[in-house]
């Protein structure tokens, strides 16, 4: 099984649409594929209606059992507020707890071919543990003042998890997000964003649009909402996730 986690520091950048977004098109793919939401607020699970309702992703961090694991096209581990507890563990709690959550993946990954998981939006250890785990990250990013500021820390703390913990972790980069292209604020955030992180930018942004929100809520991925409107959205979706998928993919042959 590969895994990949979508992360930002911020909440509110879009990180739970895209990585829906992601496992809707790695299951049109013919995979077997896992969420993970490990954001206590749970909103990955209430917008996939028609996947397969794991136990609370909390579990994860629990001692692995013999509970036999269903299998499906799509699944998802709902997130829940019983998560929380991970955030005030003494550190010598902590390596057992990520032993568990490791061991625990290795179990799904006999029945799935690929993991998307969403991480909290704040610097924790369900976050660090979701990186430790995974193959690739990947992070949308806001144009905005707060978001443009937290870039550095965010990229020091995914880089440091490569270089402590993760050496396989490939960061795939930051994917501009809810851009409002008649804004010159937005624009020269762009530019700035290219110019300073040329390196760890996607090539490809995605405009503000409701469309994106529509689907969400209908649970569905926006490329199949009926709206003429949804055709610039879905297209656009379409040519980030398929850039990640095939990232992730690459990675996967790689090893």
């Amino acid at each position: 099984m590969k895994t990949i986690a979508f992360v930002n520091q911020k909440g509110g950048v879009g990180k739970t649409t895209l990585a829906l977004h992601f496992a809707f098109h790695a299951q049109a793919a013919g995979n077997r594929v896992l969420v993970v939401d490990l954001d206590s607020q749970g909103n990955a699970a209430a917008a996939l209606p028609g996947a397969l309702q794991l136990p609370q992703s909390a579990t994860l961090f629990n001692p692995p059992d013999a509970t036999e694991i269903p299998a499906a096209p799509l699944a998802v581990m709902p997130g829940s507020y019983a998560i929380l507890p991970m955030d005030t563990l003494q550190t010598a709690e902590k390596q057992p707890r990520l032993a568990n959550f490791l061991a625990n993946l290795k179990r799904y990954g006999q029945h799935y071919d690929i993991c998307v998981i969403d991480t909290a939006t704040v610097p924790s250890f369900r976050q660090q543990a979701a990186l430790i785990a995974a193959d690739c990250a990947a992070s949308p990013i806001e144009l905005d003042s707060f978001s443009m500021k937290g870039i550095e820390f965010m990229l020091k703390n995914i880089m440091g998890i490569r270089e402590r913990y993760n050496p396989r972790l490939r960061f795939l980069g930051m994917i501009p997000n809810k851009v409002n292209t008649g804004a010159p604020v937005q624009k020269a955030a762009l530019a700035e964003l290219v110019q300073k992180y040329s390196n760890y930018t996607m090539k490809h942004a995605l405009v503000l649009r409701s469309s994106v929100s529509e689907a969400s809520a209908e649970g569905k991925p926006v490329w199949d909402i009926k709206k003429s409107s949804a055709r610039d959205a879905g297209r656009e979706m379409r040519a980030v996730v398929e850039q990640l998928y095939n990232a992730l993919t690459e990675t996967a042959h790689a090893s």
